[in-house]
This record gives C-alpha cells, structure tokens and sequence, in this order.
C-alpha cells in the first residue's frame, strides 16, 4: 500500500469508527484500527509511510497480550 493508499485506508477507518461529536482521530487511534482490521496491510503501509514506532509498539503489545493469556490459561489448569 502507497502513502496515497493509506491516506485513502485512514479515510475509510475514520469514516467507519467515527464519532459523529468528535472531531477526528490521533495517529496512534487510526493506527491501532488498521492493526485491528488487517495487520498485513497495516505492516506493509508501516513500512512505507515511516510508522514503524507504531508497528513495533502494536506488536509488542499483542506478543505481551499473548502472554498474558497463555500464563492465565496455565495458573487455571494449576501449572506455574
């Protein structure tokens, strides 16, 4: 995905998750939405539109977000 493509990509995520009374999203907002939709094309447009603050925050945070629910999975089977 070009910048154009993903200018195009925060316009529709906008459009769709939009408060009508709030005047717009952060940068950190309209990223974490495309990671939510599609993580491949969020990765792909990261890369080309120097976002990869963002990528590598959002993918440190689903790796500690794994963890934590595979950690809360064992201590309920009794294993620690």
């Amino acid at each position: 995905m070009d910048i154009r493509g993903t200018k195009r990509r925060l316009k529709e995520l906008e459009r769709m998750y939009g408060d009508p009374d709030n005047l717009g999203f952060t940068l950190e907002e309209l990223c974490r939405l495309m990671w939510r939709t599609d993580k491949e094309s969020f990765r792909t447009a990261a890369n080309k539109a120097n976002l990869g603050f963002f990528l590598r925050q959002l993918e440190l945070e689903d790796t500690d977000r794994r963890s934590m629910l595979k950690n809360c999975g064992d201590h309920r089977d009794g294993v620690r």
